[in-house]
């Protein structure tokens, strides 16, 4: 809807003021098209349109050129390729041009490819079509929040990122008048960028809050708050839905269709490249693991020596900040390699900064060995520690207060940085680069942990407003380390909780208010006409029972006795439905049973902990044939006399005849399950009276 865009409009001018951008900006756009000849002249100008992270146009951060690849690059590719963008800055030429880096990586030209830098160019030379967000995959995530209500803007996701930029345009400059300003327009999109993507709350419509209408129960949806927790009773596919939520928090232009095996081959993917993890909380997880602690190590020698390790949460976030992709795979590969060099030729004398010569030794673990080759001591056997996450710390800039025998270290990362040529480190937030990757940390059982034992100083630090790059970031200094730390905001956390095994309203408060919590309750549509033959042996007794049925009537009646909180989840059924499908009736009547042996029953047990009228009441026992009932009474008064004597009465011992036992034969009799469905004797639903199925479940659902 235009009037929304109209909206966000009137509060940009109000809240934006992106004059000084927007001067540059015609500037650097007017240059391009006025340059002529570019040969050594034109250096300066070609050196600000490719290398430079930021140029008044936009900023590449990270993803910038390194000097090798701009000075191999710059003699004869870029003049010649910034000719053709200016007689040619269509999305086929910017195609073609992808393909040409594409290329060039192979080739090693390049360590990356370079796709924000040449989006860039592009966006100078044609800001009539192209937007400043650089980054296909935001740009990505921002069309699919406009495709949503209250929006619903219809804009194609076809092509490249030429290509959507082009529909983007065309559909924005449709919903408001700029005058034909492409620079307002374009720092406008800009700003709904920033609003629509980087807030952890969504648009609101009409003060209320916006819900994903016509998607199916417990889908994820398109839009992705960075910190969200899935929850609802056991079986609901909380985990299941993880793995979907992870890939599209991660990568967010990936299609997998409707093919699970392709998006869980992506999530194979990221999870080997390190952008997605996973970790169960439990009652003694704490701090330490999470966020770090100390960890005792002893050498060659016997010598106990206590370092700090960092913890699963300060892993991935250090990763999500350093963009592991970019500059951190390069660091990461570097040390990779000079370890392997030790490893090959055994010690290697290096110099610090001084001059002073040492050599450096590694034999595993996380520390090198570091021997002076002007030490006059005598206890040199086993050397000086230098450890690796120092190593990295310095490279990445990381203030280190214990950063143990600095100099050394320091000789260390110059030598990588020399034989390897790593690219200076730039520590840049979402704000200021548009080419990282996202990361996601996955925590399973979130609310079986202690969440202010766990999460200690995080609980603040985790709320996008005060991510690093944020208007109101927050960096502390760990217990431990004593290192600075923010959370960025390309980390995304996803939670999962059983609230069977907690209720909701227990959970922290701290947690609620910084989470967007998600409803996973039993979904009926994958039962729907899934029909199981529960007398297979029988070829002259075709009785059915519908799955869907099934779970409704069971759930319906936890409900009431209970809460909705300890319903049934459609997942226990699966395997059911799986045969079925594979035409395996047998199969199927095997797994119904052990479905409800092995755990529907048990966790009925564990509901209504010695209540057994209530699991007979969930049952449907009382209106079944004595045969066909799970749960029956022991203590006939014949059954007491002959325990007890005939002078035994229940009431003058204060005793009770409610002694009940697990009728576990009736599993395998089809009027088990007939009964639990439609009450009344040993009733069966069968083929004859399926007809009257489709009517009698939209009763039930009505009622």
């Amino acid at each position: 809807m235009s009037g929304k865009i109209k909206e966000l409009f009137e509060k940009y001018k109000i809240d934006k003021d992106y004059s000084g951008w927007i001067e540059s900006y015609k500037e650097r756009c007017k240059e391009f098209s006025e340059i002529k000849g570019l040969d050594g002249s034109s250096d300066e100008y070609l050196r600000n349109l490719w290398f430079e992270k930021s140029n008044g146009v936009s900023s590449v951060g990270s993803g910038s050129l390194s000097h090798k690849e701009y000075d191999s690059w710059s003699v004869n590719d870029l003049p010649r390729i910034t000719k053709d963008i200016q007689a040619d800055s269509s999305p086929s030429s910017f195609s073609r041009l992808l393909d040409w880096l594409r290329k060039a990586k192979l080739e090693g030209k390049f360590h990356y490819e370079r796709r924000a830098v040449l989006a860039r160019v592009f966006a100078t030379a044609n800001p009539k079509l192209y937007t400043t967000v650089l980054n296909d995959a935001h740009l990505q995530r921002l069309l699919r929040v406009l495709n949503e209500s209250p929006y619903e803007l219809k804009i194609s996701l076809d092509g490249t990122w030429a290509d959507r930029n082009q529909s983007l345009t065309k559909a924005i400059d449709e919903c408001v008048d700029f005058g034909g300003d492409y620079f307002i327009r374009n720092t406008f999109i800009w700003y709904l960028k920033e609003v629509l993507l980087s807030s952890n709350k969504k648009p609101e419509s009409e003060g209320d809050e916006i819900t994903d209408t016509g998607r199916k129960p417990n889908s994820i949806s398109e839009y992705l708050p960075l910190n969200r927790i899935l929850y609802g009773p056991p079986g609901t596919g909380k985990t299941y839905h993880s793995i979907e939520a992870s890939v599209r928090a991660a990568d967010p232009v990936f299609d997998w269709g409707d093919s699970r095996a392709k998006l869980k081959t992506r999530y194979d993917e990221l999870v080997s490249e390190g952008r997605i993890r996973f970790v169960t909380f439990h009652q003694s997880y704490g701090y330490e693991e999470f966020v770090e602690g100390l960890r005792a190590e002893t050498n060659e020698a016997g010598q106990i020596s206590y370092t700090v390790e960092a913890g699963v949460f300060q892993r991935i976030a250090n990763d999500a900040a350093r963009n592991a992709s970019d500059r951190g795979a390069a660091f990461d590969g570097a040390l990779r390699e000079f370890i392997n060099e030790l490893g090959e030729s055994g010690r290697i004398s290096l110099q610090t900064q001084k001059g002073k010569a040492f050599q450096v030794d590694y034999s595993g673990g996380k520390t090198f060995r570091i021997f002076p080759e002007d030490t006059i001591k005598e206890d040199m056997r086993s050397g000086y520690p230098a450890s690796l996450q120092h190593v990295s710390d310095l490279y990445y800039g990381i203030e280190q207060d214990k950063v143990y025998n600095p100099s050394y270290v320091k000789g260390i990362l110059k030598y990588l940085i020399d034989k390897y040529e790593l690219p200076e480190f730039d520590s840049v937030s979402e704000k200021e680069s548009d080419s990282r990757n996202n990361y996601v940390l996955i925590i399973d059982e979130i609310n079986r942990g202690n969440i202010s034992k766990i999460f200690g100083e995080l609980i603040t630090l985790i709320e996008p407003s005060k991510r690093a790059g944020a208007d109101e970031a927050i960096i502390v200094d760990l217990p431990y380390s004593r290192r600075k730390f923010g959370v960025p905001d390309n980390l995304y956390i996803i939670g999962t909780m059983n609230t069977a095994d907690r209720s909701l309203s227990m959970i922290d408060t701290a947690l609620r208010r910084r989470f967007d919590f998600i409803e996973m309750m039993p979904d009926l549509n994958p039962l729907k006409h899934k029909a199981v033959d529960i007398t297979p042996e029988n070829k002259d007794d075709d009785a059915e029972i519908d799955l869907s049925d099934l779970l409704m009537v069971m759930n319906r009646r936890i409900e009431s006795l209970y809460d909705r909180e300890h319903c049934l989840g459609h997942a226990f059924f699966m395997p059911v439905v799986a045969a079925i499908d594979s035409g395996d009736s047998a199969g199927a009547w095997l797994e119904l049973r052990s479905v409800f042996k092995n755990k529907i029953i048990p966790l009925l047990e564990e509901y209504f902990f010695e209540d057994w009228n209530k699991i007979s009441l969930v049952l449907g026992d009382q209106e079944k044939l004595e045969a066909n009932r799970f749960i029956r009474k022991r203590n006939t008064e014949s059954e007491l006399e002959d325990l007890f004597g005939s002078d035994y009465t229940a009431e003058s011992y204060d005793s009770s005849d409610n002694s009940f036992y697990c009728n576990y034969p009736a599993l395998d009799e089809p009027g088990f399950y007939a009964g639990i469905v439609k009450l009344g004797g040993d009733k069966r639903t069968t083929k004859a009276a399926s007809s009257d199925r489709d009517h009698s479940s939209k009763q039930k659902e009505a009622n």
